[in-house]
């Protein structure tokens, strides 16, 4: 940032390419300065040093030493993710899948009639992505998941409630019929508000 340029504060970018490091900095030059990690721990330990010292940060998923997601679950007990936005980034494989996936012919996929699922399966077992680690594997209940910080109104609690419920074959009655404290009253209406359950 040039000297006597007013900074928006400053970004941590921690990524483990050199290059996306380079390329994420450049969008933020003349409004933020800019910190940067190569990888997990070295981002935590900055955090851990300056607590305060972040307005944002960008933070790969994929890297050596510590991943993204491990920073998050770190993170997310001190109450840091509540005061400072995490950003999950990732350039690892999805555009080289994608980019197999038309290279064996795979066009206009979101129309049913075109979809190739074989095509799709394909290009994941090329570019070595594993589908079942994101679809198939049992989750901890402790995990953080990119989407944790979305606040729905409905509470983690409810939804690994409602998972349990699933598995065990109960259903949940209506919420005009029942209240079952998914989380959502926070919002002052609806259902919880109109004395119909």
């Amino acid at each position: 940032m040039d000297a006597g340029a007013h900074s928006q504060g400053r970004v941590l970018i921690v990524d483990d390419e050199q290059i996306n490091r380079l390329i994420l900095e450049n969008l933020f030059v003349g409004t933020y300065d800019v910190d940067e990690a190569a990888d997990g721990q070295e981002a935590l330990d900055k955090i851990t040093a300056e607590p305060e010292g972040y307005v944002a940060v960008l933070l790969d998923v994929v890297m050596p030493r510590l991943d993204g997601i491990e920073v998050l679950r770190r993170l997310a007990p001190t109450g840091y993710l509540r005061r400072v936005p995490v950003f999950l980034i990732t350039a690892e494989r999805g555009d080289a899948v994608m980019e197999e996936a038309y290279r064996l012919g795979c066009l206009f996929d979101s129309w049913t009639e075109s979809f190739r699922s074989d095509l799709w399966m394909q290009a994941f077992e090329n570019t070595g992505v594993d589908t079942a680690f994101y679809n198939l594997r049992e989750r901890k209940e402790d995990e953080l998941f990119p989407w944790d910080f979305i606040d729905i109104g409905v509470s983690r609690d409810f939804l690994y409630r409602e998972w349990q419920r699933a598995l065990a074959e109960e259903v949940t009655p209506n919420c005009r019929m029942q209240c079952s404290g998914c989380g959502a009253a926070k919002f002052g209406g609806g259902v919880c508000y109109e004395g119909k359950n």
